[in-house]
């Protein structure tokens, strides 16, 4: 986006707080080996995680742009929490921002999955896809799944936000 200049040259990007969450519980909790299997996450953790991803969003968007990425946010939060805890939350959920946005959802076939010490969700790909289509319905925002190779993916992406941003 930054390449295309014009309004685009101030695209902000915002990344998933949840990743440095997770390392630093793995510090403080994760046993002498700092292995993922000794966390013992709660809805606390979410709802720590998503108020930090909301203001991380907040700041960045306040710099303008005509577009700010995020790699995650709220809902994706509230995803994790039903992933780790096996049930939804309520208090994650009302977190999660209203304003409608634009979701572009890499399909989980088009995409490797490349392990490193905290990512351990590979069994869980195709339900976390199917729980973020199925979480999308119904709310104002637009979801469009990009397939395909990187660029076929990246394309799409454009597209999508061209058409977004058009209306």
């Amino acid at each position: 986006l930054g390449a295309r200049g014009g309004a685009f040259a101030t695209t902000g990007w915002v990344p998933e707080y949840g990743r440095d969450y997770t390392y630093e519980k793995l510090a403080r909790e994760g046993g002498p080996d700092g292995r993922m299997e000794a966390l013992v996450w709660t809805t606390a953790d979410f709802v720590a995680i998503a108020r930090e991803q909301n203001a991380l969003e907040a700041r960045a968007s306040a710099g303008g742009g005509a577009v700010l990425v995020c790699d995650t946010d709220t809902l994706a939060t509230a995803v994790w929490h039903e992933r780790y805890l096996g049930a939804r939350s309520a208090g994650v959920e009302a977190l999660a921002i209203a304003e409608p946005s634009l979701y572009l959802l890499a399909h989980h076939e088009d995409v490797a999955f490349e392990a490193d010490e905290i990512r351990d969700g590979e069994r869980f790909r195709a339900w976390m896809t199917e729980t973020f289509v199925a979480r999308l319905r119904g709310t104002s925002h637009r979801l469009v799944t990009v397939r395909g190779t990187r660029e076929a993916g990246v394309a799409a992406a454009l597209a999508a936000i061209d058409a977004w941003l058009a209306e």
